[in-house]
């Protein structure tokens, strides 16, 4: 695994704020300091920034008991913001079945269909 890019903190959640008001999520307000930040959520988690990392609670405990972070790279805040949009949030979509993407190659279609054949009327 290669560590992130370093960037300054206020840039980092900066970025971040712009994706997540893309989302419909409102912040409360943001510390920072020179090497890290805290962007605060309106009515969510605090989403911190250290040494190229966004990082924010993930919601449960370990089994020590301690509570667990979700991490990603402060290059990708885009990718953040859809991780801490909730299932409910206006662009966000979820089907209620996962889906396959390699199945939906023509080529595998066309092998699926072609090893099933129907039972013998015997």
């Amino acid at each position: 695994m290669t560590w992130p890019e370093l960037m300054p903190p206020g840039r980092a959640l900066e970025g971040l704020r712009v994706e997540l008001a893309a989302w419909g999520l409102a912040t409360a307000g943001m510390t920072i300091t020179r090497l890290q930040g805290t962007l605060t959520l309106a009515g969510g988690p605090d989403v911190g920034y250290r040494c190229g990392w966004l990082f924010w609670p993930a919601g449960r405990l370990s089994r020590g008991g301690r509570p667990l972070y979700a991490a990603h790279r402060a290059q990708d805040p885009a990718g953040a913001a859809r991780r801490l949009a909730p299932p409910s949030a206006p662009g966000r979509q979820r089907s209620g079945m996962a889906i396959d993407p390699r199945l939906s190659q023509p080529a595998n279609q066309a092998r699926t269909t072609a090893a099933w054949t129907p039972p013998s009327p015997c």
